[in-house]
């Protein structure tokens, strides 16, 4: 196959990614997502603080959770400040950086194996989660910055790829699988090793995450992000993320990069009140991208293995959902009703909101005193609302209540 042939097969192949990724994009926007869990904190933190306010206290003090991380954070401010809480852009934001996610797995999986048939099925592997959650942003973020990294690296630009580990550091602490990960693939592709200066970087940045300004030693057992090395613990977290890892271990030999996978996994297993499908993400990123390396040259005689792993490893799960329809979110539906009742009672000084049922994510805005963002800018500028959770009721105070005060 000439050289052109190759990268015309390659370009076909990438768009086809492209359509499929666009399946989520699609179902995403069908079904109505919207603000959601962590987002309402967020929000309350950014309305109430300037972006270089947050980046100094993220950096130094940690965020709103304790971490040292912020590249996230601001792609999700500089959302925030541009278009409010119009979630589009947000959607929008996400599928992109999953889009370009799987073609860079598409990319490195070519690098490694030669193989395009190969990369493109681990690619659709890869493309299985996707979370239309907006907080999201971090672990979308994330892998962009590792695989981008590993992309230079295999390419041998690696002063380029080590300043983009640094941006994955600052953008979430599991971006210190990235020197594990490069390891791997120099003792699996038996490349010359030139990642030392990674494994510096990671200890410099595992001293500044754990030493300098607030520490996160000692977390109260009830904190989110409260740890434990519990074995029965390990054991539950474990079999809520076990299907994936049971076949793998099942079906193939292991590898380096497999162990990365697994590694990747671990701090979650260590979560003592914290069972998210979406740290999930980065260890199947690095698990297609093993696949790529161990799967035989895809042709008539290997096809049967093919189809065997993508059956075991989900089947029709592994391609994005379809919506031929639009779909409540229920989620939603209950912000807008509180919305409603404030909208047409806005007279009144104290709203009853004790009739309407409230989801999970409207007692959070109420309770992050996100409201005001919600409502219409008329509303919003003329208002400010404060919840009472026990009568379940809203406090309207006037703009010029607030100016006299």
């Amino acid at each position: 196959m000439t050289v052109t042939k190759k990268h015309f097969q390659n370009s076909v192949l990438i768009f086809l990614l492209i359509c499929l990724s666009l399946l989520h994009l699609i179902f995403t926007i069908k079904t109505n997502a919207y603000f959601s869990l962590d987002d309402f904190a967020v929000l309350n933190y950014l309305q109430n603080h300037s972006i270089l306010e947050m980046i100094l206290k993220f950096l130094t003090q940690g965020d709103i959770w304790g971490f040292k991380k912020i590249l996230g954070y601001l792609n999700f401010a500089v959302l925030f400040k541009l278009f409010g809480t119009n979630p589009i852009p947000f959607i929008i934001n996400n599928y992109l950086l999953h889009t370009v996610n799987i073609i860079l797995v598409f990319l490195i999986s070519l690098r490694l194996t030669k193989d395009s048939l190969k990369s493109f099925f681990v690619s659709i592997i890869a493309n299985s989660l996707y979370f239309s959650y907006f907080s999201n942003i971090h672990e979308y973020l994330v892998v962009f910055f590792i695989l981008v990294s590993s992309l230079l690296y295999l390419h041998s630009r690696f002063k380029l790829s080590l300043a983009i580990f640094i941006l994955a550091l600052l953008t979430k602490e599991i971006a210190f699988t990235l020197p594990f990960f490069l390891l791997a693939i120099n003792r699996q592709q038996k490349l010359k090793e030139r990642n030392l200066q990674f494994f510096i970087v990671l200890a410099v940045y595992v001293f500044y995450q754990f030493f300098i300004g607030q520490s996160r030693f000692g977390l109260p057992i009830d904190h989110p992000y409260a740890i434990s090395f519990s074995l029965p613990l390990i054991v539950s977290n474990l079999k809520f993320y076990l299907p994936l890892w049971l076949v793998a271990l099942s079906l193939l030999f292991t590898s380096p990069i497999l162990l990365v996978s697994l590694l990747s996994l671990l701090p979650s297993l260590l979560l003592l009140n914290r069972q998210e499908t979406y740290y999930l993400y980065l260890p199947l990123i690095y698990y297609s991208i093993f696949l790529a390396t161990r799967l035989p040259k895809f042709s008539f005689k290997t096809s049967p293995l093919y189809i065997l792993i993508f059956f075991m490893l989900g089947g029709r799960n592994l391609l994005p959902p379809l919506a031929r329809q639009t779909f409540p979110n229920w989620q939603k539906v209950s912000i807008q009703n509180v919305i409603d009742r404030l909208e047409s009672n806005i007279s009144n000084k104290n709203i009853d909101i004790s009739d309407i049922y409230l989801e999970r994510d409207a007692k959070l805005m109420l309770g992050s005193n996100t409201l005001n963002l919600f409502v219409s800018p008329q509303t919003a500028s003329q208002y400010q609302f404060k919840y009472n959770s026990n009568q379940q009721t809203i406090l309207v105070i006037p703009a010029q209540a607030r100016i006299h005060k």
